[in-house]
C-alpha cells in the first residue's frame, strides 16, 4: 500500500501544462492587447478634443443607500464654453 504512488505524473504533467498556458494567455495578453490599449490612449489624447468645465457631485446624507444601490451615483457637468 506504501509502494503506490500517491500523485500521478500525469497529474503532476497537466497542473505543468495548466500553467504555462496560462502563463503564455498573461504574456500575450501583456505584449498585444496593454500596447494596443496603450497606442489608443496615446492616439486619443493627440486627436481628442478638450471641453473645459466642472463637474458637480452633490452627496446625500443617506450613505448607506448610496454604498447599497450605486445605480444613482450622477454629477451634472457644467461646461465653459467661451474658454
Amino acid at each position: 500500500a506504501f509502494y503506490e504512488p500517491r500523485i500521478r505524473l500525469t497529474d503532476i504533467l497537466y497542473v505543468y501544462l495548466t500553467t504555462w498556458v496560462l502563463y503564455a494567455v498573461l504574456v500575450i495578453y501583456m505584449l498585444w492587447f496593454v500596447n494596443k490599449r496603450r497606442r489608443l490612449s496615446k492616439r486619443y489624447e493627440k486627436e481628442g478634443i478638450v471641453i473645459l468645465g466642472d463637474v458637480q457631485y452633490e452627496d446625500e446624507d443617506r450613505w448607506l443607500v448610496n454604498c447599497l444601490f450605486r445605480k444613482h451615483d450622477y454629477g451634472f457637468v457644467i461646461y465653459d464654453l467661451e474658454k
